[in-house]
């Protein structure tokens, strides 16, 4: 079993890819935009562009990728193929392949890519050491080429418009300390930026992407498909007792929102650029 593999916290079902391809869509509606605005117009008119897509899950964000670039290599990697789509319904500019991100970048991807994406990897790194992923992940980039890195923030935000006021809920929320103890030491995938910085890239910055309050069913839908998503895959591998303390963190969750209570997701993208 490789690092990501035995530190992975989700499953990779059909409910899991499911998920994946809402929460694409839901944070694509929140930001407005596949790729952010500082590099699509810094690659605007590019044909010859080389696309990463690291730890790609169900490639849906690679999918789209190919799709809006059509004139584009995209590369969509990941440590397993379980949520690949068959390859008969691939985009003719896209490959998808199995990479461990933890291990040494092959060779033939070695300073290769305008563009390297990654997304939401909270899951997969917790507890891991930092340096060596970043490291992994910018050998990939060419000189002058672009990182766009997409994370989410522990824990998740609650709406401070309650729809019942008179509804006492617990503060902190169950959910928020049970993220904090689930995700473990990984503050530094809240300060990208500052870490590209630090390993010499340029033109970095820090984008939040913006709540929608009218999406607060979609966010909460959302919240759910990835505690369920935790639940099934730790049923397999945790004990008992850190099972049932899951189950009922959760069916209190439910029942918060059905009072009222709004959880919203916190996603922030950090951009960089390699030096030429």
């Amino acid at each position: 079993m490789t690092e990501e593999e035995g530190t992975y916290q989700l499953s990779r079902d059909y409910l899991a890819s499911g998920r994946l391809t809402a929460q694409h869509y839901l944070i694509l509606r929140r930001s407005g935009w596949l790729l952010h605005p500082e590099i699509a117009s810094a690659v605007r008119g590019r044909t010859d562009l080389a696309i990463a897509d690291l730890a790609c899950g169900n490639a849906i964000w690679a999918l789209d990728m190919a799709s809006e670039f059509p004139n584009a290599t995209v590369v969509g990697m990941d440590i397993s193929t379980q949520q690949f789509p068959t390859e008969a319904s691939w985009p003719h500019n896209l490959s998808l392949e199995t990479h461990d991100m933890f291990q040494a970048v092959p060779e033939k991807y070695v300073g290769r890519f305008d563009i390297v994406h990654i997304r939401l990897v909270l899951a997969a790194v917790h507890n891991q050491g930092k340096d060596r992923l970043l490291q992994n992940v910018l050998t990939l980039l060419k000189p002058g080429g672009y990182i766009q890195w997409t994370e989410a923030l522990l824990p998740v935000f609650i709406s401070p418009i309650e729809l019942s006021p008179s509804s006492v809920f617990r503060q902190p929320s169950a959910l928020e300390t049970h993220c904090r103890k689930l995700m473990g030491a990984s503050a530094w995938l809240a300060q990208l930026h500052d870490e590209f910085e630090a390993r010499g890239l340029t033109n970095t910055q820090r984008s939040m992407i913006p709540l929608v309050p009218w999406l607060s069913k979609q966010d909460n839908d959302n919240t759910l498909g990835v505690m369920d998503d935790i639940l099934r895959s730790m049923q397999s591998r945790a004990p008992k007792a850190v099972v049932d303390e899951h189950r009922a963190i959760m069916e209190e969750t439910v029942r918060e929102m059905g009072q009222g209570r709004m959880f919203f997701a916190k996603y922030y993208t950090a951009i960089g650029q390699k030096p030429s």
